[in-house]
């Protein structure tokens, strides 16, 4: 089957999806991608030209590389040994045509050679096993599980890290949702070493050194610093067999270097050339690496420094760098802080180590984390001595994960204690003073037991609600009803609520509106958003939910028929920072106060309207009210007849 074959059909089991393969060449496949003729393409190498034409998951599988096959190990050494030679690779292919390809490449380094292109991978070794080819790019697993099978040896060039991954039609209908669940599977199962994402790695790849637990910024610096130290090695060859050349071509024609000015300056063209190509590869391996990256030397001169770091830097604080500028002359911020002092503490080490490494982790000003791995690297120069090298790793999202763990266990303890306590304070009543309590203050106390008790029961009961939702454990069951039916029995079910509080519930609904959902699940979504406009309202005030069958795209994203709920009180309102972020688990309005509640209900609301395919979305103005609308797809069949009865409906109304 193979590793994206087995990784898909086991996504495809967990969310019963229905998996048809379609066979063809890598061309043609990508081809129908562009086309809309297939919803999904796996094993594809993403790139800022793939990103333009094709849509892409978040989440990487794995990260590859190219790397050149040979029949001799001695064949090819350098990339230089390429000179002339006949090279077999894969049309269309990443590492063929991509922007550090071995087009790209050869042309960079001066190098002049064939390119033989064939459909796939296979005929590339074909061609190097009958001898067509003095050499063949594959990506490094299709090297490693299938070289040996054709006397094949790797080389020591390597090239172009991509990160494999999902491709999906431009802007198809489908992409949004299977992205979502495509990620979610990946992020889970990379995150656990007993999934069936490492058993199909150990089936697969078992001889092939793939490591996915090592941060991938790692791997490309271990990648950019080898390919460097090997074109430094080439240019080195290159350049000595230039000065080489020219001696020759002065012995033979018994002309002195210092009296031919005009050789002198050939010479002089072509050591700046080389120089040039040099510094042109290393800063093309240096905008490969994904991470902030910037060096700099002893005395804070910036010397290299990448698209990515300049970005950040110029979205966060408003300042653009470059070369040549001085660490000292930018603005105190919590980055450039990190940097000098961990600039000054390297300078104070007066042991010559050739490369001492610290990590650290600095929050900046935007609120996103950053892993920082410095390395001090002593420098042969008569110039510098010492430059210290600076990575930084963006690690927010696992921050933001022990964020919400810690509250999670800080809100869960805090409000299970408050119905404990007070059971626990009624039973020590009862039995304490048992014989002194009339009939009327014990059914006071049992009263209050009930109520912590069912407050318990509820929090408990949204607790497994939530893990069942995160772990897919929910399914629907659908049937065809009205929505009155739902709105009328939640409005039921909280009515000692409202009459404790003398809230009136004013209901707009069409009574004909029918869909088809699972009956319990839309009750519970309901009862979420009412039970919170009671919870959060004044007393003497109105609540109204609205069903309307006249919405536009804000709620409906997918442009289908359907039905919009609406629930709107005259509450405390939520404040603007918090709207972003009220659907998040465990999240409550910076307002509540001493309101209990354990920030799970509108995250449970949003999960089980996606599970329906549709939408929640909220509006809200502190001191005034919330309003919250939930859109409800209902399903092509119910279509002609919803319209009919929204229009006898109407009719009736008008009447």
């Amino acid at each position: 089957m193979g590793f994206f074959p087995g990784l898909v059909e086991y996504m495809a089991e967990e969310e019963n999806w229905n998996i048809e393969w379609i066979e063809g060449s890598w061309t043609e496949c990508l081809d129908q991608l562009e086309a809309g003729e297939i919803d999904m393409m796996v094993d594809v190498a993403y790139s800022k030209t793939r990103d333009d034409l094709y849509d892409f998951n978040n989440i990487s599988v794995f990260t590859n590389w190219g790397i050149i096959y040979a029949d001799n190990p001695g064949k090819l050494l350098t990339f230089e040994d390429l000179e002339g030679k006949t090279i077999a690779v894969m049309t269309d292919s990443i590492h063929t045509d991509g922007d550090f390809g071995i087009k790209n490449l050869t042309s960079v380094f001066g190098i002049s050679c064939s390119l033989i292109e064939v459909d796939n991978y296979t005929a590339v070794f074909e061609k190097v096993q009958s001898g067509e080819a003095d050499g063949g790019v594959v990506n490094r697993l299709f090297g490693n599980l299938n070289g040996k099978d054709y006397g094949l040896i790797k080389t020591s060039l390597i090239f172009n890290p991509v990160d494999l991954m999902f491709a999906f039609p431009p802007s198809a209908p489908l992409n949004t949702q299977l992205i979502e669940r495509i990620d979610y599977h990946l992020q889970v199962l990379q995150d656990d070493p007993e999934s069936s994402y490492y058993q199909l790695l150990n089936q697969y790849f078992l001889d092939v050194n793939i490591v996915e637990r090592i941060p991938e910024w790692i791997i490309y610096i271990i990648i950019a610093i080898s390919m460097t130290v090997l074109v430094s090695v080439v240019m080195s060859i290159k350049l000595n067999k230039t000065v080489e050349e020219k001696t020759q071509e002065i012995k033979e024609k018994n002309i002195t270097l210092q009296n031919d000015l005009e050789l002198r300056k050939k010479i002089e063209k072509s050591l700046k050339e080389t120089e040039y190509n040099l510094e042109l590869l290393n800063e093309i391996l240096l905008e490969t690496i994904p991470n902030m990256v910037i060096f700099i030397h002893e005395d804070g001169e910036i010397s290299l420094v990448n698209e990515n770091f300049k970005e950040i830097y110029s979205i966060i604080y408003g300042f653009d760098l470059d070369n040549k500028m001085n660490i000292s002359k930018l603005p105190d911020n919590n980055l450039t802080e990190a940097i000098k002092s961990s600039l000054l503490e390297f300078k104070q080490n007066n042991v010559e180590i050739e490369h001492r490494e610290m990590s650290k982790t600095i929050n900046l000003e935007n609120d996103t984390y950053y892993e920082l791995f410095t390395s001090k690297i002593i420098l042969k120069s008569k110039e510098y001595k010492m430059g210290v090298l600076f990575v930084f790793n963006n690690i927010t999202p696992f921050i933001e994960l022990e964020n919400l763990r810690r509250q999670f266990i800080s809100t869960v303890s805090h409000e299970l204690r408050t119905p404990i306590t007070s059971i626990n304070l009624s039973i020590n009543n009862l039995l304490k003073y048992r014989d002194k309590l009339d009939r009327e203050k014990k059914d006071k106390i049992f009263e209050m037991m009930k109520k912590s008790g069912k407050v318990l029961s509820e929090m408990i009961e949204d607790l497994l609600i939530a893990s069942r939702i995160e772990n897919k454990k929910i399914t629907l069951e659908t049937s065809e009803f009205f929505i009155k039916d739902a709105i009328e029995e939640v409005v039921l079910q909280l009515s000692p609520g409202t009459k404790s509080k003398n809230i009136t519930i004013k209901k707009e609904i069409n009574k004909n509106a029918e869909i088809k959902a699972d009956y319990k699940r839309i009750c519970q979504i309901i009862r979420i958003l009412l039970d919170n406009a009671i919870k959060y309202s004044p007393d003497n005030t109105k609540i109204r939910i609205k069903t309307s069958a006249e919405y536009n795209e804000f709620y409906d994203k997918n442009k289908e028929n359907g039905i919009l709920i609406s629930v709107m009180d005259e509450g405390i309102g939520i404040p603007e920072k918090d709207l972003s972020n009220i659907f998040s688990k465990f999240h409550r309005g910076s307002n509540v106060k001493n309101i209990s509640g354990t920030g799970l209900g509108l995250n449970i609301a949003k999960s089980l309207t996606k599970l329906h395919g549709g939408e929640i979305k909220v509006e809200s103005t502190i001191g005034v009210g919330t309003k919250f609308h939930i859109f409800l797809p209902i399903s092509k069949e119910k279509e002609k007849t919803t319209i009919k009865r929204e229009e006898d409906f109407q009719e009736k109304k008008d009447d």
